[in-house]
């Protein structure tokens, strides 16, 4: 008897031009994937791909004439570029920190993990639970805009800007970075392949402490991250008074850059904050 070839097959929704229209040759108004992958890249095309497949039976995707090639595009495809772009800085900023070899500046972890160790190991345990779900439930456009969340604005806005001057001098919040970085690149291979391996090739290199209640499977074959494990975070690493607690700092900062915007103080001024008792 012959298997199946496959079990479970995904139908996704039409894509149509900005107006409407199906897309085809003879109206001109459709867009050549090698094109995208071309001027924006394999991995923002198939980000952007991912995050317009919603449940709906049609998607819409602008078309016009690229400036620069006169080739069709869609601004679509710049989403894609840009979090991919922010997934290379935002790891190459990491890793740098995290490769800096200065033993002198290492100290012995605590094992008391600071508030926003804590925050950013919630976020990731509640990211890979919605992450999970979505793929189950073949929602694979939460399962993008969940990563874009987790790794914008929680990992690049707010943990790098809150550990930037303690990370060097604490072992154990370089292990919580590395943890926190492996995770999110595993999470995203699956939908941006390329530049996740390329970043795993040095991530792959770092020694740091393990991090309790994270487990990442070794390679399998060859140390490619495509043979890695998936990652698994205990769910007790949530803990919904350090969110409640980052929450309220996350609302304090976001309240003081709105009023120096309002008083145009130039952003290297500093100031001095006076809070209530």
């Amino acid at each position: 008897a012959q298997s199946l070839p496959f079990r479970h097959v995904f139908i996704h929704a039409m894509i149509q031009d900005g107006e409407g229209r199906k897309m085809s040759k003879s109206l001109g108004n459709g867009v050549d994937p090698l094109d995208i992958i071309e001027t924006h890249g394999a991995d923002a095309m198939r980000f952007t791909l991912v995050n317009m497949t919603t449940q709906t039976q049609d998607v819409r995707m602008p078309v016009e004439p690229d400036a620069k090639s006169g080739k069709n595009t869609s601004p679509k495809f710049d989403i894609g570029r840009n979090f991919c772009n922010k997934l290379w800085n935002a790891s190459r900023f990491a890793i740098g920190i995290l490769e800096g070899d200065s033993a002198s500046q290492r100290v012995s972890a605590s094992g008391q993990r600071s508030l926003a160790d804590r925050w950013i190991l919630s976020r990731l345990a509640a990211g890979l639970d919605a992450v999970n779900a979505a793929v189950k439930e073949y929602q694979f456009s939460d399962y993008a805009q969940t990563m874009y969340d987790l790794l914008w604005r929680d990992f690049c806005d707010w943990y790098l800007e809150a550990i930037k001057p303690t990370v060097a001098a604490d072992a154990g919040q370089r292990a919580v970075l590395a943890g926190a970085l492996q995770s999110i690149v595993r999470m995203l291979h699956p939908v941006t392949p390329f530049i996740t391996e390329a970043i795993w090739e040095r991530l792959r290199e770092i020694q740091t402490a393990p991090v309790a209640g994270v487990r990442l499977g070794t390679s399998r074959i060859g140390g490619l991250l495509c043979t890695a494990g998936w990652p698994q975070i205990e769910p007790s690493l949530r803990d919904e008074a350090a969110e409640r607690e980052f929450g309220r700092v996350q609302a304090l900062v976001t309240a003081i850059r709105e009023v120096r915007a309002q008083h145009n103080v130039p952003p290297k001024r500093r100031i001095t904050l006076h809070l209530p008792e």
